[in-house]
């Protein structure tokens, strides 16, 4: 059984397995690089992230645009170490706001040229009411970046137990790649480019995720914590390699906002 409360346990897990990644998700460090101009933000664009976490998608985008970013997150913890990761890489303190919000009651008076979701769709109720969300707060002509989920193929009962069981997400309501790019389309979005994730990414993704894990237990054997890391590890690399590698594929979307609607 863990050894801490689950949500401060889930929240240290989160800060481990990702701080050494670019982005916290299966993506590379090229990808990010090919990603990033596609988004054409200009120097002193409004960029909101819902659900930013560590921020990563924020500061990058400062960092090589000049934007100026505005990050809501519940948890702490994350808030945290985006602000370490931003002092670190020398972010102005002007162009980063970070808050502590439940992203579901987020309202904006001032609409924003780009908007990112890659990590909480979840909590927005999924894909559509995440897109409705980031409609509402994109000027027309604005640019969202999105990830999400999908099933490579008709998964197996193995595969969604697994996604289940290993809080990858729900592993039901998932769709297609076809259906997901479909949904996002009902929405009145366009998307300008997709990226599916490699199983390479996957795989550099997956062993980085449990080997953090596994590394700061074996680094820190008197933390009370180690065990249930060491058990966490071990489920999550089980889960993947039996369950859901080869099934669960990962989408990241530039999407554009049109500049007038019929409706």
């Amino acid at each position: 059984m863990p050894t801490a409360a689950p949500d401060r346990l889930r929240s240290r897990i989160t800060a481990i397995v990702h701080a050494g990644q670019p982005i916290g998700g299966p993506v590379m460090s090229a990808t990010v690089d090919t990603i990033v101009p596609l988004l054409e933000i200009d120097y002193g664009a409004r960029v909101l992230d819902l659900g930013c976490g560590r921020a990563e998608w924020l500061i990058v985008l400062i960092d090589r645009s000049g934007c100026n970013g505005e990050g809501i997150d519940h948890d702490d913890v994350m808030l945290a170490e985006a602000r370490r990761q931003a002092e670190y890489r020398l972010v102005d303190p002007q162009q980063l706001l970070l808050t502590n919000q439940d992203m579901r009651a987020f309202t904006s008076s001032q609409p924003y040229d780009a908007a990112i979701c890659t990590g909480s769709l979840d909590a927005l109720g999924g894909l559509v009411p995440a897109l409705n969300v980031l409609w509402a707060v994109l000027r027309p002509g604005g640019r969202a970046l999105v990830s999400e989920r999908f099933w490579e193929h008709p998964p197996e009962e193995a595969a969604v137990a697994a996604v289940a069981a290993t809080g990858v997400g729900a592993g039901t309501g998932l769709l297609d790649l076809p259906g997901t790019l479909a949904a996002v389309a009902g929405t009145g979005f366009v998307a300008l480019y997709w990226h599916v994730s490699s199983q390479t990414e996957w795989d550099d993704y997956e062993s980085r995720w449990a080997g953090s894990l596994e590394e700061f237990a074996i680094d820190n054997p008197a933390d009370v914590d180690a065990p249930a890391l060491l058990e966490i590890a071990r489920r999550r690399r089980d889960g993947y390699l039996r369950g859901y590698r080869g099934s669960l594929g990962y989408v990241t979307c530039i999407l554009a906002k049109p500049n007038s609607t019929s409706s």
